[in-house]
């Protein structure tokens, strides 16, 4: 099939057309659809027709591939579909606009499609070289129509946004009011509405693109590539926010197979793209290499030593025009009918039909008294604009350009002696040359997405959905009371651990029944004497309690083990108290049972051979009472249990970072509960801590605001909501955040029961606390005692709900420490002067070093200086004494000194890389900046990852005025840390950031 020929925009366009029509089937086969449903799927008719219309335009090499905008003007009726789409989502509560608009945007879209129609069937067909095929210029009117229902449906849902939205802040204008609305939407209908209305200025924005590539802005390629990338992305994105908000039932699979097949097409399109780059560069190649090696041949007119690939050679004077008869035809190959065509002609049929329709356009804007006349100036200025549009064409040597004489062609000039040669290739052969590579990608492309659409299902419904549905089957035969019931398990990931942990349960009650059974059967003997109406009663009463019990009984004893204090760090303390609502007794044992759930462990992370200690510390509340929420706590306990044994196990290092864990711990627990459709879900925060440092980075699900009592103060870290609860879908983008923990800081996290409380229990009606910041008052009488809080909570009103409380201390027992603090630009330094200050020993020659320890820790530093000062004098041989004064010196800003202390001390101590670092700030703050280079330069050979004495380098140089260096050393601080305030500053400083 000659007339089939794949070109370097076939493959976008196609990926396009492919999701598309996937979107169309799968809506146009759903049943019992909504009627946005209905709508939506005409709007994927439309697309599907356009991306397959713009695919045979690029695929087909015929005049009559231009016929493609038939099928690609059909997308005005998908846009048609969007307004009646607007109109009808989420309810029809704009029923007489809709009625009134809707037939006018089909007959808007019957008429421009009819003129389009007629334009396309009468209008001179073109090729264009830019795009790669056959086109007409009609299509003004019909891109005005479809801008316009987008416009129109656009409006429909930011009014219907407003109308759904609530509004409680402080602006009282309606123009403000109704910004306010639209930009932070509340509610499922608001937020819903918006999600489309985003979606379509999306369409807008890609629609632009077209205009900036006609008026030269952007090029055809970026416009191409912009065009497919963005609509195939925009289309996702509205069947994605339709899944999430339409009121149909969908499935889990359907979601992942959507993104999987979504992602890997994109993957392809990305590759094939710079694919058919280095194949368009390859053909290029090997035809500049044919021409530089045909330059002399052509120049002596040995025309029989060219390559036969060569179509034919011009010849015309560098500087005079472009018209046909300034052109020699040098050569024309006798093996090819297509050069006789150019017949010493070469004229560009593009020129060609532009200087025509711009004659059309001005002879109807041109005055004059008669048509002749008009036509006449009309003529003479469309001469005047060619010629200064030839004129001012560049002539680009070796590049390929293309040439329509009769036959299609591409061509290279090269310039010798005032004359430009022309040598032209079969334009044919250059699409034969792009559809060999781009139909190993088309071919991909399909195979792709059927082994998508056919294995991924399979494998997904075996590994995942399967052992849910049996796991949830399990499940809803035991709330029926069947306990006979085993899920069978095949597989040992985490579902496998919750199918054998289901089975346990369910053994042990039912193995508790049994038990209870005999036991309530003893009774008979004991009751004997009464009457058999109160017999039945009791037995009746006793076996439903004794059931009720037990079953309770056991849930609690399985949970006992999943909440576990196991953090062993020394540096973060944690604790935590949890009071379960439902409190009963068994064989005179006591117990609760409920859904808050606290769980802490340990972590290590990194490289076996550079890694840092964190703790992990997680405090849930789980949705429902007693055995609902009870089950969701133990799912949570199971879960947070296994990642914490799979993470840190037989002293693992794992290769991860804490952003990065808490993410993968998300995405996970998440999963878990999104298995229950609802039925169970799970409000948490989980932080995730460096234990040296006290940086920690967490993630609030939907949970009360995390409280950090910091000197006496308590206080909320959060301000807002973060996220939803595990197991729902969030409108709230993901995101993990960082905090910074100060010694002897607490941090706080707590249940929604440390808030609902009774505030009148001895009154008929209660009235429950709805001021969340009371709580804060709590922590700061109690001092960040849990027990002393909850005696507190206790003492105000009754607790109506589960209370669990966890707090966790950072280097509480620290001593206190002298910090070395010297703010310079874009630096932070940090102190040693806690491990000079505990180094004791009995030693004579430390007493002066002792006794000016004793005055530094009495807050006289300047005594201490003057005694070392002394001492240094003397005998400059105590290392201890002459570091403590360096560090003393530089703390209160006697930089001269402490360049002369430190100097020498690092004369016969070099190793202390800390105190190369206070020297280098000394040096630079006494403009030494060569000194102070040298300096930082011996920290950097000892510790290339020094992040605050890289900065220091790159300050330095930024003063020296050599920003390169400056440049070099800020980039090596911003790998290591981006997040240091001290980096950011630096970058700011040089204009980086």
């Amino acid at each position: 099939m000659e007339w089939f020929q794949l070109s370097y925009y076939s493959m976008g366009v196609f990926t396009c057309f492919i999701i598309s029509f996937i979107m169309f089937i799968f809506l146009g086969t759903r049943r019992g659809v909504t009627t946005p449903t209905k709508w939506l799927f005409g709007l994927f008719v439309g697309f599907a027709s356009m991306f397959f219309g713009y695919f045979l335009a690029y695929s087909v090499f015929a005049e009559w591939g231009a016929y493609h905008r038939l099928l690609t003007g059909m997308v005005v009726f998908g846009n048609a579909s969007v307004v009646g789409f607007a109109y009808k989502f989420p309810r029809d509560d704009m029923a007489r606009e809709g009625k009134f608009m809707m037939p006018i945007a089909f007959f808007i879209a019957l008429v421009s499609y009819i003129h389009y129609a007629y334009e396309v069937l009468t209008f001179r067909i073109f090729y264009d070289f830019q795009a790669h095929h056959y086109n007409t210029t009609a299509g003004k009117a019909l891109s005005a129509a479809i801008l316009l229902m987008f416009i129109i449906s656009l409006s429909v849902l930011i009014r219907k946004t407003i109308r759904y939205s609530d509004y409680q802040g402080k602006f009282k204008k309606r123009f403000m009011v109704g910004f306010m609305k639209f930009s932070n939407p509340i509610g499922k209908e608001a937020h819903g509405t918006k999600s489309y209305a985003k979606g379509f200025i999306l369409f807008i924005v890609i629609g632009l693109t077209n205009v900036l590539s006609k008026a030269g802005v952007i090029s055809y390629d970026q416009y191409a590539t912009a065009y497919a990338i963005g609509s195939l992305l925009v289309s996702f994105y509205i069947v994605l926010t339709y899944l999430n908000n339409s009121p149909e039932p969908t499935t889990f699979m359907i979601k992942l197979v959507g993104i999987s097949l979504v992602t890997l097409l994109l993957v392809i399109g990305f590759v094939g793209k710079v694919t058919l780059n280095v194949n368009e560069s390859d053909y290029d190649n090997q035809r500049i290499t044919e021409v530089k090696n045909a330059k002399e041949h052509i120049l002596q007119k040995e025309f029989e030593s060219l390559p036969k690939t060569v179509e034919y050679v011009l010849k015309r004077p560098l500087n005079g025009q472009r018209f046909q008869e300034e052109y020699e035809l040098l050569y024309a190959n006798p093996e090819s009918n297509e050069p006789k065509a150019i017949e010493m002609e070469a004229i560009y049929l593009e020129e060609k039909l532009e200087k025509q329709a711009l004659l059309v356009k001005m002879s109807k804007k041109i005055k004059a008294s008669t048509q002749e006349e008009k036509e006449q100036k009309a003529i003479q200025i469309v001469n005047e604009r060619y010629e200064a549009y030839l004129n001012g064409i560049q002539f680009n040597s070796l590049k390929r350009t293309y040439r329509h004489a009769g036959s299609l062609f591409t061509q290279f000039d090269f310039v010798e002696k005032g004359f430009i040669y022309q040598v032209g290739y079969s334009y044919t052969e250059y699409r034969h040359h792009t559809h060999k590579t781009a139909s190993q990608i088309f071919y991909t492309i399909l195979v792709a997405t059927l082994g998508i659409l056919v294995l991924f299902p399979k494998f997904f419904r075996a590994s995942l959905v399967k052992p849910l549905d049996r796991l949830l089957s399990g499940v809803k035969k035991v709330n029926q009371g069947n306990l006979e019931v085993e899920v069978s398990q095949k597989t040992h990931d985490e579902i496998g651990f919750l199918a054998t942990s289901f089975n346990s349960m369910v053994s042990s009650i039912k193995l508790a029944r049994k038990e209870l059974q005999d036991y309530a059967e003893n009774l008979e003997d004991k009751v004997a004497e009464r009457t058999q109406e109160v017999q039945e009663k009791m037995e009746e009463v006793q076996k439903l309690k004794v059931q009720q019990d037990g079953d309770y009984f056991l849930t609690s004893l399985l949970a006992k083990p999943l909440f576990y204090n196991a953090n062993k760090s020394e540096e973060i303390t944690t604790e935590f108290i949890i009071r379960q609502k439902k409190a009963f007794s068994f064989r005179n044992k006591n117990a609760e049972l409920g859904g808050d759930i606290c769980v802490t462990g340990n972590l290590r992370l990194g490289t076996p051979h550079n890694f840092k200690r964190y703790t992990v510390a997680m405090n849930g509340d789980a949705m429902g009472k007693s055995m609902q929420g009870a089950g969701g706590s133990l799912v949570m306990g199971v879960a947070m249990n296994s990642i914490l044994a799979r993470s840190a196990s037989n002293d693992r290092v794992l290769d991860s970072t804490p952003r990065k864990w808490l993410a993968s711990t998300y995405d996970e627990i998440h999963s878990i509960f999104k298995t229950f459709n609802g039925t169970m879900v799970i409000s948490a925060t989980i932080f995730v801590i460096e234990n040296d440092t006290g940086k920690a980075w967490y993630i609030n699900a939907e949970h009360p605001f995390t409280v950090l009592y910091r000197d006496g103060k308590a206080s909320f870290i959060e301000e807002d909501l973060k996220l939803r609860k595990l197991g729902l879908d969030s409108e709230i983008e993901f995101d993990v955040y960082e905090f910074s923990l100060q010694k002897r800081d607490v941090v706080i996290l707590g249940s929604d029961g440390r808030d609902d409380l009774d505030l009148t229990p001895d009154e008929p009606f209660r009235t429950i606390n709805d001021d969340e910041s009371l709580f804060l008052g709590y922590v700061e009488k109690s001092q960040g005692d849990l027990q002393k809080i909850i005696d507190e909570i206790q003492s105000v009103g009754g607790i109506t709900d589960d209370l669990s409380l966890l707090r966790i201390g950072f280097k509480e027992n620290a001593e206190d420490e002298a910090e070395v603090l010297e703010q310079i630009p874009g630096i932070q330094e940090t102190s040693d002067l806690s491990n000079m200050v505990s180094e004791v020993t009995q030693d004579p020659s430390e007493r002066v070093f002792q006794e000016a320890k004793g005055y530094y820790h009495n807050g006289d530093i300047l005594e201490a200086i003057t005694l070392m000062e002394e001492r240094f004098t003397e005998d400059k041989s105590h290392s201890k004494l002459n570091r403590f004064l360096g560090l003393l010196c530089f703390k209160n800003r006697d930089y001269e000194k402490a360049v002369q202390v430190l100097s020498y001390h690092l004369q016969e101590s070099p190793e202390n890389p800390d105190l190369w670092y206070y020297l280098s700030v000394s040096q630079k703050k006494l403009g030494s900046y060569d000194l102070s280079i040298d300096s930082s330069t011996m920290l950097y050979s000892m510790d290339s990852k020094h992040v605050n004495n890289l900065v220091n380098l790159s300050d330095l140089y930024r003063l020296k005025g050599e920003q390169d260096s400056a440049k070099k050393y800020y980039l090596l601080a911003n790998e290591l840390d981006p997040q240091n305030n001290n980096v950011k500053k630096i970058g700011k400083l040089l204009e980086l950031t």
